[in-house]
């Protein structure tokens, strides 16, 4: 199963959020959107819908998969991670300075071709977050030299609430696909997913 890949740099907006940004598990099993799945400072379930597997679960990050029957041809991905901050973050206007500097530097990168990135201001409840937005076209997936495929999909990133300085959240999705090809309506499957992050103590 191809379900693992990772969004690109520049889209991942703190890349450092997941150590490597190596998304992959050498045991997938079916996701259970009932099961509570535990994160450094998160929990969250998995989307609802067919086809969707859990590919890694360790104490910094949950990635799911859905398989589309295409193969490496069409990849999705769901994830929420978390990780020590770079650097302090003083306040949101901080932290947008953080995520915009994270998205110049991840931009310098001949592998992708970048579409489109917006960066804007959400709120998880109380919390205040900043959501990437973004689309490119990707030049450089290992199984498929000399092939263009589109990346699209969003993240959001935000302060611990409990370590608003130290401690960064990030949850995304994202989808890869060849260009003869369009990407999945899986707003309905993933909208329990983003609803289900919860912070707890890190």
């Amino acid at each position: 199963m191809r379900g693992a890949h990772v969004s690109p740099r520049l889209a991942a907006a703190l890349c450092f959020v997941v150590a490597g940004c190596a998304l992959g598990s050498r045991t997938p099993r079916l996701a259970d959107p009932n099961q509570t799945l535990e994160v450094r400072g998160l929990t969250v379930r998995a989307p609802h819908g067919v086809g969707w597997y859990v590919v890694q679960h360790d104490p910094a990050v949950v990635h799911f998969s859905k398989e589309t029957g295409a193969g490496g041809a069409h990849t999705v991905l769901a994830f929420a991670a978390t990780a020590d901050a770079p650097a302090p973050i003083e306040g949101r206007s901080g932290f947008r300075r953080m995520v915009a500097a994270a998205l110049r530097q991840d931009l310098d990168d001949p592998r992708f071709a970048v579409h489109e990135v917006q960066v804007t201001d959400v709120d998880l409840g109380h919390v205040e977050c900043e959501r990437v937005d973004f689309s490119a076209e990707d030049h450089g997936v290992p199984y498929a030299p000399g092939q263009t495929f589109l990346l699209v999909g969003y993240d959001v990133v935000c302060p611990h609430p409990a370590a608003p300085r130290t401690l960064l959240v990030r949850i995304g999705t994202s989808q890869r696909f060849t260009e003869d090809r369009v990407a999945l309506r899986l707003d309905d499957e993933l909208a329990p997913f983003f609803a289900s992050l919860e912070f707890t103590s890190p």
